[in-house]
C-alpha cells in the first residue's frame, strides 16, 4: 500500500512538472512569435554556444569570421546585431552575466527552447551551425601544441564553448543520433576531433592531464 501511494505521489509531481514545463513553452512560443525572424535568427545562433558564458564579442568575431571566409550565407551588421541582441535582452532569452557587463548567460530551459527552434528553421540551421562549428574549429587549431600561459589566457574564452559542444556531440553519438543526420555540423565531422585535440592541449598546457583525457 505504501510503495503504491509513493508511486501515485510520484506520478503526480510528474504531471505538475509536465504540465509547468507545457505552460512555460506556450509562454516562449507566444514571446517568439512577436520576433523579427532576424532576432529569431539569433537566438537560435546562440543556442549553440554554452549558456553560462557568452561573451558578445565573441559572438561577432564568429559571424564576421564567417563573412570573411564565405560566401557571406550571414547577412548581419553590427547594428543588427546589437539590435537583435537587445531585443532578446528585453524578452529575457538573454540575461547580462555577473562577470562582464558584455558578457550573457541563457536559462536552461530557455536554451532548450532556442535549440529546438534551431531545428525548425530549415536550410538555415546548417549554416548556423556551420558558422559556429568552422570558428570553434579553426581556433583550436591555432591553439599551439604546448600553449604558454598568455595563449592559456588568451584562449580561456572560447574552451567553455569547446567543452559544451563537446559533450553535446558526444552525447548525440551515445544516443546514437549521428546515424539518423543529427549530428550537428555533420559536414565537418572528420575535423569536429580538432575541438578536443584543442581542448587536450588547452588543459595539458595547464597541467590538468586528468581532465584532457576526458
Amino acid at each position: 500500500m505504501q510503495k503504491r501511494k509513493l508511486a501515485e505521489t510520484a506520478l503526480q509531481k510528474r504531471e505538475t512538472i509536465n504540465q509547468t514545463q507545457l505552460g512555460i513553452k506556450a509562454a516562449f512560443n507566444l514571446t517568439w512569435e512577436t520576433l523579427d525572424t532576424q532576432t529569431q535568427y539569433l537566438g537560435a545562433f546562440l543556442s549553440l554556444f554554452s549558456p553560462q558564458f557568452i561573451l558578445w564579442d565573441l559572438v561577432v568575431e564568429v559571424i564576421e569570421f564567417e563573412v570573411e571566409n564565405k560566401e557571406k550565407q550571414l547577412i548581419w551588421t553590427k547594428e543588427e546585431l546589437t539590435t537583435s541582441k537587445k531585443r532578446l535582452y528585453q524578452v529575457n532569452f538573454l540575461q547580462t552575466g555577473q562577470e562582464s557587463p558584455e558578457a550573457y548567460t541563457i536559462h536552461n530551459l530557455v536554451r532548450l527552447f532556442l535549440q529546438e527552434q534551431l531545428a525548425e528553421v530549415g536550410e538555415k540551421q546548417l549554416i548556423l551551425e556551420r558558422t559556429f562549428i568552422t570558428f570553434m574549429i579553426f581556433v583550436a587549431r591555432i591553439l599551439p601544441q604546448s600553449p604558454t600561459s598568455q595563449d592559456i589566457e588568451n584562449f580561456q574564452l572560447v574552451v567553455v564553448h569547446w567543452e559544451d559542444l563537446g559533450k553535446r556531440l558526444i552525447d548525440e553519438i551515445n544516443q546514437e543520433t549521428a546515424a539518423k543526420n543529427n549530428l550537428p555540423v555533420s559536414m565537418v565531422a572528420d575535423e569536429i576531433l580538432w575541438v578536443f585535440e584543442g581542448l587536450g592541449r588547452f588543459y595539458q598546457g595547464q597541467g590538468l592531464y586528468q581532465v584532457a583525457e576526458f
